[in-house]
């Protein structure tokens, strides 16, 4: 371990929410605050952690253990922003042994929160590292650990965030996670209650992950989702491209293999209860193909759920409706 003084200034700080705007997130069953940007491509969310004033005593840190928990006093989350981030020497794990001269290594963990809060402006802490106790402290629930797989082979630049095991996180790195859009089903009401019509569900491609996100009122729950959904859908075209150019269907027009359309659609499953799961539609020229997830390879292509024959429509030409003549008295009539 080592034991080092830092100096940390308790000021002013903190971070503005993002240029988007701040939802909500629902994450390890509780709600996280975060900031959501969207681009073309991706939907990005960065973490806005509240401040805890009585906690962080105004140097930005969080504290676990004490000696009713037979444990020293650690840091246990580090704020960005914040005095203590911004001196950059401490890091999770660091064991608070004394405040502005006052030991704290027999400390309850009430006393070193009211020690931290009497420290003033100035304050030096004595601290050390340690290791064997970092792995029992939770991590914050980290939105960069938001499970989501299922992004395109060829999108490897958005298939996800920094691994969030780093010591980036440690150092104040800001916790952010980006969702590629690619072939995502945004929805509503799918999954989830949503008794307040301020929820936007996004699946993932795979069908294994779906993220919940909570705005603050019905107007602004509308106008995500349809800015979202309409980014989806902006990205089809690639997407057929790509499937067409992975099953060799683009070097004959009009080949039977041709993927023409794609979409997410929402199945009814019959349980106890009503419920609904999405489910891939794909058309060729002759077959229609439902997938559980999407298919991003030959063999996922060639294994659909279901699929059923096309069979092809008259040409408008040879259906065109012909009016019955009319009989002699209404002949009679019309003239």
């Amino acid at each position: 371990g080592r034991a080092a003084p830092a100096l940390a200034s308790a000021g002013p700080g903190g971070s503005g929410p993002g240029p988007a705007g701040l939802l909500e997130l629902l994450l390890r069953e509780r709600w996280v605050r975060v900031a959501a940007e969207l681009s073309g491509e991706a939907l990005s969310l960065t973490s806005e952690p509240p401040p805890e004033p009585a906690e962080a005593g105004g140097l930005g840190i969080s504290i676990k253990g004490g000696r009713e928990n037979r444990m020293p006093v650690l840091i246990s989350r580090i704020f960005p922003g914040l005095a203590a981030e911004r001196c950059g020497a401490l890091r999770l794990g660091d064991a608070i042994l004394a405040v502005n001269g006052t030991d704290l290594r027999d400390a309850t963990h009430d006393q070193a929160v009211q020690a931290l809060k009497r420290a003033g402006r100035e304050v030096l802490l004595e601290v050390k590292f340690m290791r064997e106790v970092t792995p029992y402290i939770k991590k914050p629930s980290l939105v960069s650990d938001l499970p989501w797989d299922g992004a395109a082979p060829q999108s490897p630049s958005l298939s996800g965030s920094e691994d969030s095991g780093s010591p980036k996180h440690y150092n104040g790195t800001k916790d952010r996670k980006v969702i590629p859009l690619k072939m995502c089903f945004a929805a509503r009401n799918l999954s989830m209650p949503d008794l307040e019509n301020r929820l936007i569900e996004l699946h993932s491609p795979d069908s294994r992950n779906t993220l919940i996100l909570r705005c603050k009122d019905t107007a602004t729950a509308h106008s995500w989702f349809t800015a979202i959904h309409a980014n989806i859908m902006a990205l089809l075209p690639q997407v057929l491209a790509e499937l067409n150019a992975m099953l060799g269907a683009n070097n004959a027009t009009g080949s039977s293999k041709e993927v023409k359309h794609i979409a997410w659609l929402a199945e009814q499953v019959y349980g106890g209860r009503q419920q609904w799961r999405p489910i891939l539609m794909a058309m060729t020229e002759k077959d229609l193909l439902l997938y559980d997830c999407m298919p991003w390879t030959r063999d996922a292509w060639a294994s659909p759920c279901h699929r059923s024959d096309l069979w092809p429509l008259p040409s408008l030409q040879s259906s065109k409706p012909q009016l019955p003549q009319p009989t002699a008295p209404a002949r009679a009539l019309l003239e």
